[in-house]
């Protein structure tokens, strides 16, 4: 995988992604069954002086989730419709049918190895909410490389996070070129690792219903 998922959701979102069901793609919430296994940290928990921001704990989790549609090619899941917009869930989507139509299937190890360089506040709105983050890009499983290892390229990255008193989520993610020190950065494996088809198509991915 030459490039980060994020280049490509956030190259989806900017371009303005129409919330539709798409033909000959399956939709939910009915049968979704996303659920995100237990993380196996091989260099302890994810550390630093911005993790116990709510910002950055929404980050985590949405990508966690993402990574987890990413495995189940479903992103009909309201819990991840919680997380991140239908914008992103929608690039995430149209990503995932774009690859395994043009023979290049994936599937994540676990969630994003990211470490954390800033966090800016919206002076004038204080529910908006930067993070700029260092995170993989050489960070998948694919025909021939299926077992899980330490990240080697990193690139920055920007969430954009919505911070309400009750809840909090990614509103949009701004990929880059620009690379970074991966080196210091948490990883840890799914467990159990996602059950690995080669065989599945863009028509097995499962679009998420409409806004929410």
């Amino acid at each position: 995988m030459n490039l980060t998922r994020r280049n490509r959701i956030a190259l989806a979102v900017t371009a303005g992604v129409l919330s539709i069901c798409p033909a000959l793609a399956s939709c939910g919430p009915a049968d979704s069954n996303v659920e995100v296994p237990a993380i196996v940290w091989q260099n302890g928990e994810p550390s630093g002086p911005y993790e116990n921001d709510r910002a950055v704990k929404a980050v985590r989790e949405g990508d966690a989730l993402i990574s987890a549609g990413y495995n189940a090619r479903d992103f009909s899941d309201l819990d991840l419709a919680g997380a991140v917009t239908s914008s992103i869930l929608l690039g995430a989507a149209q990503s995932m049918k774009s690859n395994l139509n043009n023979g290049k299937p994936w599937y994540a190890p676990g969630p994003t190895p990211m470490s954390v360089l800033s966090v800016e506040t919206n002076e004038k709105d204080s529910t908006d909410v930067d993070v700029r983050v260092c995170e993989a890009v050489d960070w998948a499983l694919v025909p021939g490389k299926t077992t899980p290892r330490k990240p080697t390229l990193g690139y920055e990255a920007e969430y954009n996070v919505w911070v309400r008193s009750n809840h909090a989520s990614v509103q949009n993610i701004m990929g880059s070129h620009t690379e970074c020190d991966i080196s210091e950065a948490a990883y840890g494996y799914f467990d159990p690792q996602p059950e690995l088809d080669w065989n599945m198509t863009g028509k097995d991915v499962k679009y998420p219903l409409k806004n929410y």
